[in-house]
C-alpha cells in the first residue's frame, strides 16, 4: 500500500531486484533493434495508468518501464509480443491508432495510446557495467560516515572465491537487474557492489518489499502481546488524527489483518489513475499516513 525509499547502506544481504529479464549477450544493435525503436514511446490508458516503452540494446528486445521496473517483452511476430507472464501484446503504429492493447487476462482489451516520446533514459539502465568495463575484481566495502563497520572477507563463513565468482557474473549480466548486493557479517559489512545506474546514494523504491518487513514486525508485536490481529486501525491514530474524512462504519471496521492481506477495502488501484488512492498520488502527498486514512472506501473490508 505504501512505498518507501531506501537510501544508503543496510546491515543484512540486501538484493534490490527489478522485473527479471532475460539476458542473452551484451552486443550491439542490429536491424531487430532498430525495428523496435519505431515503438518508442510513452502511452496511457483511458482511465489512467502510463508506461514508456524502450527498445534496450543490451537484449535487441523491447521492454515496457512501469513505476520504474523494466519489463521485457518478447517478439512474437509481427506487431505481436509476450510479456514475462505470457500475457500477449499487440503494438500498432498505424496513424492515429498508435498503441499498446494488452490481449489476454484481466485487462484483455485494455488501451494504451502513444502520447509522446519515450522521457531520455541513462545509457548505464542497460548495462550492470560500462560494457568497456565489464572486468570484475572483488575489494573491501569502504567506510563511510553511516555507523557501520566494514572490513573485508577473509574467511569462513564467507567464501572468497565464491564471492569473486558472483560478482563476475553480475557485471557481466548473467543475473539481468540485480541492483546491488551487500552482505554483513557480525556487524561488519563485508561486501558492498551496486550495479547499472545505483551506487550508495542512489534513493531506491522499495515498494511492496516494504510489506515483508512490515508483517515480520507486527508478527513479533503479536507474539510480544503487543497487537492482535483483529484490532481495529483507526484508534492507533485518533492523537495524531482525531478526525479522519469518508469515515464510514465499513472504515471503521478495518483491521490489521485487513492491511496485511490486502482487504482493506480502501479505493487504491494502481492500475486505475482516477483511484483516488493511486500511489502516484500517495507520492505527492507530504503525509502519506492521513493520505490513507482519509482514502473513500471502494467496497467492505472482508478475509
Amino acid at each position: 500500500m505504501q512505498q518507501r525509499w531506501f537510501r544508503g547502506r543496510v546491515w543484512l544481504i540486501a538484493f534490490a531486484a527489478a522485473a527479471t529479464a532475460t539476458l542473452h549477450a551484451q552486443r550491439g544493435p542490429t536491424p531487430e533493434f532498430e525495428r523496435l525503436r519505431l515503438y518508442e514511446g510513452t502511452y496511457e490508458a483511458e482511465g489512467g495508468g502510463t508506461l514508456e516503452l524502450l527498445a534496450s540494446p543490451r537484449e535487441n528486445a523491447l521492454v515496457a518501464v512501469v513505476g520504474g521496473g523494466r519489463y521485457p517483452l518478447k517478439a512474437a511476430g509481427g506487431d505481436l509480443f509476450v510479456d514475462a507472464t505470457g500475457r500477449r501484446v499487440r503494438l500498432s503504429l498505424e496513424k492515429g491508432r498508435e498503441g499498446y492493447t494488452l490481449l489476454d487476462g484481466g485487462y484483455a482489451g485494455r488501451l494504451f495510446r502513444r502520447v509522446g516520446p519515450a522521457p531520455p533514459f541513462d545509457e548505464r539502465v542497460w548495462f550492470p557495467r560500462p560494457p568497456s568495463n565489464l572486468g570484475y575484481r572483488y575489494a573491501p566495502p569502504a567506510p563511510r560516515a553511516d555507523g557501520l563497520e566494514v572490513g573485508r572477507v577473509e574467511g569462513p563463513p564467507l567464501d572468497a572465491a565464491r564471492l569473486q565468482q558472483m560478482g563476475e557474473a553480475l557485471a557481466g549480466g548473467q543475473h539481468p537487474d540485480v541492483h546491488s548486493v551487500l552482505i554483513a557479517h557480525r556487524g561488519r559489512l563485508l561486501y558492498e557492489e551496486y550495479f547499472y545506474e545505483y551506487d550508495p546514494n542512489t534513493p531506491h523504491p522499495l515498494r511492496s518489499a516494504t510489506k515483508s518487513v512490515v508483517s515480520a514486525l507486527v508478527g513479533l508485536a503479536i507474539a510480544q502481546n503487543k497487537l492482535e490481529l483483529r484490532q481495529p486501525i483507526l484508534p492507533f491514530f485518533t492523537d495524531e488524527y482525531p478526525t479522519v474524512a469518508n469515515l464510514t462504519d465499513g472504515k471503521r471496521k478495518i483491521t490489521i489483518e485487513h492491511l496485511l492481506t490486502n482487504r482493506s477495502g480502501l479505493d487504491c488501484d494502481d492500475w486505475n489513475r482516477a483511484s483516488p488512492g493511486h500511489e502516484v498520488k500517495m507520492g505527492l502527498s507530504d503525509d502519506w499516513a492521513r493520505f490513507i486514512l482519509d482514502l473513500p472506501m471502494r467496497s467492505e473490508p472482508s478475509l
